[in-house]
């Protein structure tokens, strides 16, 4: 795939926009980085739910009045969540005023068989689903010594790494947040929320090209003359079929050698945690209900 032609000032740089930014030898002393793939498609009320727990969680393990070794690991555990979810569009804190479900835009949305939420992530309308990758990272920037900004980069390094070495894709950031497979064609999104330096929500990868046809009724990320692609509409021919699943892997390999950090799973090792594994299986279990409910009711 040929590089680019886009003005120089439409880039950003990673290494120049973001100083001293790269991965330090002393993230590698940090505790693991917990990786959670969810099994099966979370509504998105759930995965709001299920991110608020973890950093609910870890504020109580900060400012507890009686600290001990559990609570400090608990305050310095970094996760990263792995998942689909089923059909929703979702609005950020500049469109939220707009109204939610109920609202005219709302109203058209979801007759089209999908949840429409208003939230408090960065960033305008984008839509999420089945053959999209969502990740989650609920992270602590203070002992990573990033700012927002460079937080955000990183993301994006991320995604341009997975792209390149594991699909043989070549991507791009632009003056718009996220990342670019052309200059008019955007194939990663990413939103963050960042309190007390703690961050939730995070990025989607669109991977299957089964998602592009829910973004054909929005104008995504508020970007005008601008599409979306996916790892599949424009990778080649050994990526045809390529689900989010297959992905999975390739995308934790990718954040930890991007942040320089190590990454474990849930259960195995250091990512052994019963109440993280509890609070994930009752969101997965709640998810069951709801894909059930239909059936039921």
């Amino acid at each position: 795939m040929p590089p680019f032609s886009r003005p120089l000032a439409a880039l950003r740089s990673f290494s120049t926009s973001c100083s001293g930014s790269s991965p330090s030898p002393a993230s590698l002393s940090l505790p693991p980085i917990i990786t959670v793939p969810l099994p099966i498609p979370l509504p998105y009320s759930l995965g709001l739910t299920l991110q608020e727990s973890l950093v609910a969680r870890r504020a109580r393990a900060r400012t507890t009045s009686s600290p001990t070794a559990e609570t400090a690991r608990i305050a310095a555990q970094d996760v990263l969540l792995l998942l689909e979810h089923t059909p929703v569009y979702t609005v950020g804190r500049r469109e939220a005023g707009g109204g939610g479900a109920e609202s005219p835009e709302g109203r058209r949305l979801t007759a089209l068989g999908a949840d429409y939420f208003a939230t408090q992530r960065g960033g305008k309308i984008t839509f999420h689903g089945p053959g999209q990758l969502v990740g989650y990272p609920i992270l602590n920037l203070g002992p990573m010594n990033l700012s927002t900004r460079c937080y955000v980069s990183r993301l994006e390094q991320t995604l341009i790494h997975l792209l390149q070495t594991r699909y043989d894709i070549a991507s791009t950031t632009s003056e718009h947040t996220g990342v670019w497979s052309s200059p008019t064609e955007k194939i990663a999104s990413i939103g963050i929320q960042i309190r007390h330096r703690v961050t939730s929500h995070g990025f989607a990868l669109n991977v299957e090209r089964r998602v592009l046809d829910w973004f054909a009724h929005i104008v995504a990320c508020g970007i005008e003359g601008a599409s979306m692609s996916s790892v599949e509409s424009v990778g080649r021919e050994r990526v045809q079929g390529i689900t989010v699943k297959d992905a999975v892997p390739e995308l934790i390999g990718a954040f930890g050698e991007t942040f320089g950090r190590r990454m474990v799973s849930l259960g195995e090792g250091e990512g052994m945690d019963e109440e993280l594994e509890e609070i994930v299986g009752l969101a997965v279990q709640q998810a069951r209900a709801a894909q059930a409910a239909p059936l039921t009711g």
